[in-house]
């Protein structure tokens, strides 16, 4: 995959700057990079703090034979992270993914992702947003009501690990699973996801929906499968607590 690169100072979002590079004939990735965000977002309409240090940047797609909006692009996205972050960490065992698709290390959250569509002219294009927290003294800089459950890959590894570091390493691999989804299909995502994933087989809460069951991992659709008393019930995308949380 061909990625054209454009680094930024301070933006709004890097999301919202991808938007601007759509373009009919786009047939290659585009990544925006900034060195901070104003406006960052997560999922569910969520405030991305965003001070300098940490690696912001959005993955413009081109269409893939004009299919529809494809949400399993997120897990393809998130087994690079998970990749790219056990490999500045000096326990890897310490890194698992949560549903849908934050990145932890020892149950912190170091990295979130937000999927989004944007459909120009009926072709799809998908914008993947990826924030992974680098230096330390960052993480001091997050709301209170957080701090307590985020950490940084300084934390866990080297001190000279750079953003530029952390980017290329994405890049990289979010290459080589990309390809393998476009040659393979999701098959191999969902086994690696789900292998890495850190509620499987526990029980689980989703508060929005008044729900609790047994996770049993993702499906060949992305879909979160939940053992209820009830029976087996699929969640497309929602927020999960541990039941002993």
């Amino acid at each position: 995959m061909i990625f054209e690169k454009i680094v930024l100072g301070n933006v709004d979002s890097t999301n919202t700057v991808a938007q601007s590079y759509i373009r009919g004939d786009l047939d290659h990735a585009i990544v925006v990079v900034a060195d901070e965000q104003s406006a960052g977002r997560g999922r569910l309409g969520r405030k991305w703090t965003s001070p300098k240090g940490n690696l912001y940047c959005s993955l413009l797609l081109p269409p893939i034979d004009d299919c529809p909006v494809d949400p399993r692009l997120s897990f393809v996205a998130a087994n690079a992270v998970y990749e790219t972050v056990s490999g500045f960490v000096e326990e890897r065992a310490a890194v698992s993914i949560k549903w849908p698709n934050d990145i932890l290390i020892h149950g912190k959250k170091v990295s979130g992702i937000l999927l989004e569509a944007v459909n120009k002219d009926n072709k799809i294009f998908t914008i993947a947003g990826v924030g992974i927290n680098v230096v330390s003294e960052t993480v001091e800089q997050v709301p209170p009501d957080i701090a307590a459950n985020v950490t940084a890959l300084h934390l866990h590894g080297p001190q000279s690990t750079s953003r530029d570091e952390v980017l290329d390493s994405f890049l990289k691999r979010f290459d080589s699973w990309y390809t393998r989804y476009r040659n393979d299909g999701f098959g191999p995502i969902c086994k690696f996801w789900n292998s890495r994933c850190n509620t499987i087989d526990e029980k689980v809460e989703i508060p929005s929906r008044k729900l609790e069951g047994i996770s049993k991992g993702i499906n060949e659709k992305g879909q979160l499968v939940l053992e209820t008393q009830d029976g087996r019930i699929v969640v497309d995308s929602d927020e999960i607590l541990l039941s002993s949380q």
